[in-house]
């Protein structure tokens, strides 16, 4: 298919050059139809790979692309539920009476003030779901305790 050069007026193929090299190669944007150059400063190894005009139009794709089911890591919509479990009050009051029963002190080095607490599943409730509200089975901990014992969350914070 060709496209008019926007500097000479010229019609061209495709991610050819302008022969009098006035322009750098046009393309059309995959969502929007725009035509745009190749940008200064990009090499030709990101050049074959690039269709959207912009970074606007890139995340438009994204938006319909990867979202729900069509995302590779979609497992069948999990992460509704367990974001509806955090905002109820039954989390909250949980999560309060442990604090309480424990003195708001971690339960491995006795912090207690100024500390950061978390509440920690003995059973996880991805293996268990029946306890996660289960008071004998969450205990108190401050931030750098409850890295050290969990070690699933501790890879997050090993990244940084």
């Amino acid at each position: 298919m060709k496209q008019k050069c926007l500097k000479c007026g010229r019609f061209r193929k495709e991610g050819h050059q302008c022969p009098e090299r006035k322009v750098r190669p046009v393309r059309l944007c995959e969502i929007c139809g725009k035509s745009y150059e190749k940008p200064v400063g990009l090499g030709g190894k990101n050049w074959g790979k690039r269709k959207y005009c912009s970074h606007k139009c890139y995340s438009k794709m994204v938006k319909v692309r990867m979202l729900g089911e069509n995302h590779p890591n979609w497992k069948g919509g999990i992460a509704k539920n367990r974001s509806k479990r955090y905002v109820g009050g039954e989390y909250r009051e949980c999560r309060k009476k442990v604090f309480e029963r424990d003195d708001y002190t971690c339960r491995i080095c006795g912090a207690n003030s100024g500390s950061y607490l978390e509440t920690h599943h003995i059973i996880p409730v991805r293996e268990a779901p029946e306890k996660e509200f289960d008071m004998n089975n969450i205990l108190t901990f401050c931030l750098p305790c409850h890295i050290v014992i969990d070690r699933y969350r501790a890879q997050f914070f090993l990244r940084r």
